[in-house]
């Protein structure tokens, strides 16, 4: 080693040296800052607050949060203990946890993505056109239940149910009516569904607008092991949509780099029944089974994980609601750098769309819910959404009418650009109280994802019902506290009033369902059975054989194959939903 280097690297041992002297030096005054704060907080206990509340009793023995995480009457630093850059660091550096965007919503404002979905795809696309003139910056649908477990509209488990809960989605043809005037390369898309045959749909109608799959934007929420224990639609065992899974995310890899593979809803788990650590860990604890399926398949997990997304509950606990999202960004970076070995910091980054919860609305007094919806909605944005729906004030009831879909989309204009709180990112870092809270969450949803790992991973977990019946404990504890009164629902349980309020209660038609039975009759006896039967024929060899289905699903579509017919190939080979599998899935309270 030269004189020059020798100097060099003494200098760099030297500095090392004086950097941990500096580091050491402040961990000695923070320790001695908290030690005078404490005391003096001891002080001020025994004087000012023994003298306040020998007046005023506090109104409860104990604050707690959604997830029983005990509230403090005051924080003071001392109960803020994080290193500012391993633990918060900078917008867009690692470990995300004060945003994944280094300029926030100063460049580029959340999207407006105001889920809807009602009847037929083409009173759906009326929709879609009247949210988009008035400020929708993406598309957010929903199927009816027919659609959603793979059923036709003239088989005899649809009836009734056409067009219900969502657009009725029989074939190709729905689809085309459904973006009539809408291009793909325009706009994003998200829907609610999981595996191939939706997905194919959407394809096949990007190729009739010569649209390249490769510039498709948006979101196949996929979430099947939520669908299985949190919101039950039974269409194909849970190992067969499992498969179907990784067949998505494989083929998006490697044709669709736009598209995110997966929402993973911590959003449904929460509206089941749980608390903000459950949805957190039970959302997680879904992604590491999804990512492991896709290990397995032999994807490497920088090829897909990037285009893993979450949609997040934004729930009525408006400080618990923003900790959660700062929590889980920390917490998904670790888990994809440090489990899952992934270089890829844009892996590394927790997307999520948030919707603020419909559980919480109230048919009691629903204009009370334009302010719920507006508490939630801000706590999305304060915590970093990168989209947004504000349910509807009169979800409790029906279909949101047109006035109400209105309302919901301006609540969120309304703070994007009346508030000013999209001007600087993360503006409650730094408060004592968020720190600890979002300290607290993550710690509680550490240990409890350690008891989901002891059992096998969430697909276990599920599948023993434990998970659904963690839930099912919550919800009980819940009711106990409104009966009790130790929680209060303005309009519920207190606040009440005889007033009613006339709401524009959404019905589908009568003669609806006997339309659509027959242009379903109609488009058999019009289109080529012979390519249908052919497609089919391939569709069913290709699951006999464990290829990935995509392709052959997109070939079936083409030919005006029905969701029915597709599912009913498949079902030959995977079988049906067992009775076994549903009586798990559907714990009672």
């Amino acid at each position: 080693m030269t004189v020059g280097n020798r100097r060099i690297e003494s200098e760099n041992q030297g500095g090392r040296m004086a950097s941990s002297t500096v580091k050491k030096s402040a961990r000695v005054q923070a320790v001695d800052r908290n030690k005078a704060i404490l005391k003096a907080q001891k002080k001020w206990e025994n004087e000012e607050v023994v003298k306040r509340l020998k007046r005023f009793p506090e109104l409860q023995s104990e604050f707690v949060t959604s997830s029983g995480i005990p509230i403090k009457r005051l924080y003071t630093p001392a109960d803020a203990a994080v290193n500012y850059l391993d633990d918060l660091s900078f917008p867009g550096e690692y470990p995300y946890t004060r945003g994944v965007d280094a300029t926030g919503y100063r460049a580029r404002q959340w999207t407006r993505r105001p889920i809807t979905g009602f009847q037929s795809a083409e009173e759906t696309n009326k929709r879609f056109r009247y949210l988009i003139k008035h400020g929708q910056t993406g598309l957010h649908f929903v199927f009816d239940m027919p659609t959603l477990t793979g059923y036709d509209s003239d088989h005899p488990m649809s009836s009734g149910e056409v067009g219900l809960g969502g657009i009725a989605i029989d074939s190709l043809a729905d689809f085309e009516a459904l973006f009539k005037g809408i291009r793909l390369d325009e706009v994003s898309v998200s829907y609610s569904h999981w595996g191939p045959v939706i997905l194919a749909l959407l394809l096949a109608v990007a190729e009739k607008q010569g649209v390249p799959f490769r510039k498709l934007r948006g979101t196949t929420q996929n979430d099947v092991l939520m669908y299985f224990h949190s919101c039950h639609f039974f269409d194909l065992p849970i190992k067969a949509n499992m498969k179907h899974f990784a067949d998505l995310v494989e083929f998006a890899a490697r044709n669709m780099p736009e598209w995110y593979t997966v929402s993973i809803s911590g959003y449904n788990c929460r509206e089941g029944g749980c608390s903000a650590v459950q949805e957190i860990a039970f959302a997680f604890g879904d992604a590491i089974e999804y990512i492991n399926v896709c290990l397995e398949r032999g994807l490497k997990i920088d090829d897909f994980a990037h285009r893993f997304s979450f949609m997040l509950n934004a729930h009525i606990e408006f400080f618990e609601e923003i900790c959660k999202c700062r929590a889980m960004r920390r917490m998904w970076a670790r888990i994809l750098r440090e489990r899952f070995k992934s270089t890829n910091p844009r892996a590394w980054q927790l997307r999520f769309h948030t919707q603020t919860s419909g559980a919480s609305l109230t048919a009691q007094q629903p204009l009370n819910n334009i302010v719920r919806g507006t508490v939630q909605a801000l706590a999305g944005v304060l915590g970093g959404a990168q989209s947004l729906h504000v349910s509807c004030y009169d979800e409790c009831y029906s279909i949101p009418s047109q006035q109400a879909a209105q309302v919901s989309l301006n609540t969120q204009n309304i703070i994007a650009y009346e508030t000013n709180v999209a001007s600087t990112i993360d503006p409650l870092g730094g408060s004592y109280f968020v720190e600890n809270l979002t300290n607290q969450l993550e710690e509680e949803a550490w240990k409890l994802m350690g008891k989901i790992e002891a059992q096998g991973g969430m697909l276990q977990a599920a599948l023993s019902g434990w998970v659904q019946q963690e839930k099912a404990d919550y919800v009980r504890r819940f009711q106990e506290d409104l009966k009790k009164k130790k929680r209060i629902i303005v309009g519920v349980n207190e606040f009440l009033s005889d007033e009613t309020l006339p709401i524009d209660i959404f019905r589908v038609p009568e003669e609806f369902e006997r339309s659509k039975i027959a242009k379903l009759e109609k488009l058999r006896s019009s289109r080529d059975n012979d390519a249908v039967r052919a497609a089919l024929d391939g569709l069913l060899e290709a699951c006999r054989r464990g290829d990935n289905t995509i392709p052959a699903t997109l070939r079936a579509v083409k030919t005006y194959a029905t969701v029915g017919e597709i599912y009913h190939a498949m079902r030959q080979v995977y079988g049906d939903v067992t009775t076994q599998e549903i009586h798990t899935a559907s714990v009672k309270v």
